[in-house]
């Protein structure tokens, strides 16, 4: 396994799993608190013969050893397959283990075909909300479809794909990173671990000057947020102590801005968003669920932040300080001198490794391969 880097940003680890020619590159990385673009945090990889238990079982219980956490608050992010969830279950059973919701997906339709249209837009909603109530009001429309379907769902188990129902879940993810692996997947296994050394190497030197020209205490991504909430016309009203009612109402143009709240159309492509949410701060906690779910603050509560005019760092993970993006990228990835100059397993006595023994395969003569040996020798 080569080790890249351990990040010390947010608590979830994805692995992904790339075929290879002959073989399998498994890979692991997170994501720092200042990624919203989709890249990510390399922390390491390795590359496998075959993909199995042995594989899965081998790869977790390196990471778990090069990575000093408390597991029970991490999140483990697979491929949809038994072989994974049994692997996360023996070697990290107490870390929380989702799915990529991709891969359940494309699963589902495999076996679900015929309802691939109707489902399409209630499996996303239900994974996608924050509320509690309306993933269930989406599960209950797709079993009025087709109830196998309802508990083929229900069966996989709610916290591995729903954001509602699981432990508190990024609404990012390293996309970036599994487009950069995929061109690698087709060279020579040395060639890819060279080209993965190197991209890791370039970007960690960029986001080590990006992080020394950081003088806020959240980092750049996180003020940015605050600058498109003030955007916005809200209406902050305190009912109680830490208790906010928020609302919001605003024409927009849909394919120029974001929104939250409730849409009407006005005309074309122009939008009246109404909507109210009740924020505590004191509980970090809002009527959208946001808050709780994504463990960061919704714009409902950054807009009381800014209304209030509150010191934003209070409310923010230490994941997403300029402190800990740099603590991210404190390390080295060190060069690596030409094959010539390598010292030999028996000049620094570790131990040999050694050629996979190999299987005779299937339908091999073997009576003819004997008598080609014995010829050799004779």
């Amino acid at each position: 396994m080569y080790k890249c880097t351990y990040p010390s940003a947010r608590s979830y680890i994805y692995i992904y799993t790339i075929p290879l020619k002959l073989g399998v590159l498994m890979f692991a990385c997170g994501i720092d608190g200042c990624c919203y673009d989709g890249d990510a945090v390399h922390v390491a990889f390795c590359v496998f013969g075959v993909e199995d238990e042995i594989s899965w079982e081998l790869f977790l219980d390196c990471l778990k050893g090069i990575l000093p956490v408390k597991w029970d608050s991490f999140t483990i992010v697979t491929d949809f397959s038994n072989i994974a969830t049994l692997a996360v279950q023996k070697i990290l059973p107490n870390s929380h283990h989702r799915f990529f919701r991709q891969h359940m997906v494309k699963t589902f339709v495999e076996k679900f075909a015929k309802f691939e249209v109707e489902y399409d837009d209630m499996i996303c909603k239900a994974a996608n909300v924050c509320n509690q109530t309306a993933c269930k009001d989406a599960l209950q429309k797709i079993k009025e479809i087709n109830e196998d379907a309802y508990d083929w769902l229900k069966k996989i188990g709610l916290a591995r794909w729903t954001n509602a129902f699981s432990s508190p879940y990024d609404r990012a993810t390293p996309a970036v990173c599994l487009e950069k692996l995929e061109k690698l997947r087709n060279w020579p296994i040395v060639k890819i671990v060279e080209g993965t050394r190197d991209m890791v190497a370039g970007y960690f030197s960029f986001r080590q000057k990006e992080g020394a020209l950081m003088e806020s205490v959240l980092t750049r991504q996180m003020l940015s947020e605050l600058e498109l909430v003030k955007k916005f016309s809200w209406t902050v009203a305190m009912s109680k102590e830490n208790k906010y009612l928020v609302r919001r109402k605003q024409v927009i143009d849909l394919e120029e801005s974001s929104y939250q709240g409730w849409l009407a159309l006005i005309k074309e492509d122009k939008y009246l968003v109404c909507g109210e949410q009740v924020v505590n701060l004191e509980e970090r906690s809002c009527s959208c669920y946001e808050f709780q779910v994504y463990n960061f603050p919704c714009y409902h509560a950054i807009a009381v932040i800014v209304h209030e005019e509150l010191d934003a760092s209070k409310y923010y993970k230490h994941w997403y300080t300029a402190n800990t993006y740099r603590a991210t990228y404190a390390g080295n990835i060190p060069p690596i001198a030409d094959i010539s100059k390598w010292q030999s397993v028996l000049d620094n006595e570790q131990p040999r490794v050694l050629l996979p023994k190999t299987k005779r395969r299937v339908g091999r003569p073997r009576k003819k391969t004997e008598i080609l040996i014995l010829k050799f020798f004779l």
